[in-house]
């Protein structure tokens, strides 16, 4: 099993950006929680959960999701949400990508 890398609580700022972002998903605003998930993943770059929040909404807009994305994915130990954004990102009635660049090699 792959132990979690221990970091610092997140600040309240964090933790009520993922909120934010979170309302936005179940909402179905997902322009607004992409948007808001990239910008704070520019703020928190060591915040892997933003990348992830970004990537579920980009699956869910019909975008690519860009090698920063893929890289979050592989790197966060977060399984089950990586996984989910793989099958939301392929469909198995879709011969199109969703992965742009180099990622798709990334997760074959």
């Amino acid at each position: 099993m792959m132990k979690r890398k221990r970091t610092a609580p997140p600040s309240i700022e964090q933790t009520l950006a993922i909120g934010l972002i979170w309302g936005h998903l179940n909402t179905r605003q997902l322009t607004d929680a992409y948007q808001l998930a990239r910008g704070c993943g520019a703020l928190w770059p060591d915040d892997q959960r933003f990348a992830l929040m970004a990537a579920y909404a980009a699956v869910e807009l019909a975008e690519p999701l860009d090698a920063a994305m893929v890289q979050a994915m592989q790197s966060t130990g977060h399984e089950a949400w990586t996984n989910l954004i793989w099958r939301r990102a392929y469909s198995p009635d879709d011969d199109d990508s969703l992965v742009s660049g180099n990622a798709v090699g990334a997760h074959e």
